[in-house]
């Protein structure tokens, strides 16, 4: 309520000579003829207005922080101080409306209804259930329905031919010196301490030829500092007087699944892996079958000619490998293992987005 129109009721209320309750002997009617006039003068000084609300909006949006929005946008090519300081006002309220409104509707459910603040927490921390892929498969027995589960994660890695050693033309050592290595299926313990060993050693030859852009699986390196680098551009290029931002997001659909075996042993020969490295490489990625075990019944093993093999050590730093040269001719783009951002600086009057489209 404005300060102006709450002044002019408290004068109204003290002026006011309210005959129509002081002369009347009736208690009912006395109480009737108070409500009405007061209720006429509230609705006189304090008219009501009609605020839209959208669905998508967010619950702690108030319509204060729409009207300092609205400001706010309306003084962006005029007057850069004073756009300036409402941003930082709007900032400010809503840090303020989220401060209040989470802990208060939460407080209350907790209060009010426990199933719906256990659903809220849920539904806040993205712990919703998701539905079951294979539900078509309640009908079958278990060990029919492990093999169709099966059959449906393998299609996705059968669709491309396997590795062919001939088919690179750089390729150290010969052809015939992987047939005599030892195909590397299941990760027991003691393939994973060679893994372990394998690692290392590759990451050390590779690891200065890696893409500074990648903030994943590199070691020292996590989340923090690609977040800081990409805030950083954010906050230092809309600072600018008549400039904006694009950014692009890309998440890589089955980044794991679809790796081409030839392409990655092609790239570690190119970013100088030693021929013993990339012949164990090839190896590794070589002759992997795969199985699903559902309700203590394991489905027929398939291959895969396709895909790196997740939860090992050597999944991640193949799937660098195969990453390391994308984008790299692009200024403003941080890659964080499968995901990509890239984003790109535009003059209001001239915007250029062909850096978007780059392939």
């Amino acid at each position: 309520m404005p300060d102006s129109a709450l002044r002019l009721f408290g004068q109204w209320v003290t002026q006011h000579p309210w005959n129509e309750v002081l002369q009347v002997e009736d208690v009912h009617t006395k109480w009737s003829n108070f409500i009405s006039t007061t209720s006429a003068a509230f609705h006189h000084y304090f008219p009501a207005k009609s605020v839209t609300v959208h669905p998508s909006e967010s619950p702690w949006m108030t319509h204060r922080i729409k009207r300092l929005i609205k400001q706010r946008n309306w003084v962006f090519h005029t007057c850069p101080i004073q756009y300036m300081k409402l941003r930082n006002k709007v900032i400010r309220e809503i840090k303020i409306a989220k401060a209040s409104h989470y802990p208060n509707k939460i407080h209350q459910l907790k209060l009010t209804n426990n199933r719906q603040w256990y659903d809220k927490i849920k539904d806040l921390c993205c712990l919703q259930k998701q539905s079951s892929p294979f539900l078509h498969t309640s009908h079958l027995p278990a060990e029919a329905a492990a093999d169709k589960m099966n059959s449906h994660f393998v299609t996705i890695c059968q669709t491309f031919r396997p590795l062919h050693p001939s088919s690179l033309p750089a390729y150290l050592p010969a052809p015939a010196l992987l047939q005599l290595s030892i195909p590397v299926a299941i990760t027991s313990i003691p393939s994973l301490i060679c893994e372990d060993f394998v690692f290392d050693w590759a990451y050390t030859k590779i690891s200065s030829s890696l893409d500074i852009q990648q903030f994943g699986n590199i070691r020292a390196i996590s989340t923090s500092p690609s977040l800081v680098s990409f805030l950083d551009f954010i906050h230092s290029h809309l600072d600018k007087w008549n400039t904006s931002l694009a950014v692009a997001f890309v998440d890589f659909k089955k980044a794991f699944d679809l790796v081409d075996h030839t392409v990655i042993i092609n790239k570690a020969i190119n970013l100088g892996l030693p021929f013993h490295l990339t012949a164990w490489l090839a190896e590794f990625l070589t002759g992997r079958r795969q199985a699903v075990h559902f309700q203590r019944h394991t489905s027929s093993y398939q291959q895969l000619t396709f895909g790196i093999p997740q939860g090992t050590k050597m999944g991640p730093l193949c799937f660098l490998i195969l990453i390391n040269d994308a984008l790299t001719n692009i200024p403003h783009c941080w890659k964080y293992v499968d995901n990509c951002t890239v984003g790109v600086s535009l003059d209001n009057k001239h915007p250029d987005y062909s850096v978007l489209k780059q392939r």
